[in-house]
């Protein structure tokens, strides 16, 4: 089942709108923009459990993995994707596919929540109708 867009943020989009505000509508801009964001206020390792499908990996839903850092940033064509540790030591997998755990940093989970937001409204690297 689908997930349904999210209402309108208001914060959220600011906050999404200020980090992005120098990309100009460029794919590469754009990812480099989320990249750094990522980079900046999430901190690594944290645990996180699976709680969506991605054709691009080979979690199961509700598997409990640890993050352990981004992924290469050549890597983020479809998407912000993440490295794991653990018994899936270095496996790539989408971040829009985890929910960091209770346990982690509010401004990890923030950060990640942004992204959530983002992908559910439907926003990607290649529009400019965001924010």
């Amino acid at each position: 089942m689908a997930r349904e867009k999210p209402q309108r943020d208001e914060g959220r989009e600011q906050r999404i709108a200020r980090f992005l505000a120098g990309a100009h509508g460029d794919e590469y801009e754009r990812i480099s923009a989320w990249y750094g964001y990522l980079e900046e206020h999430v901190r690594f390792p944290f645990r996180a459990t699976c709680t969506g499908r991605g054709a691009a990996s080979s979690l199961r839903l509700l598997e409990q993995v640890e993050v352990i850092d981004l992924a290469c940033v050549d890597d983020w064509e479809d998407g912000a994707r993440v490295t794991l540790g653990g018994d899936k030591h270095d496996l790539d997998v989408p971040l829009a596919q985890l929910t960091p755990s209770h346990s982690t940093d509010a401004e990890s989970q923030q950060a990640v929540a942004d992204w959530h937001y983002w992908v559910r409204m439907g926003y990607h690297f290649w529009t400019e109708d965001e924010g």
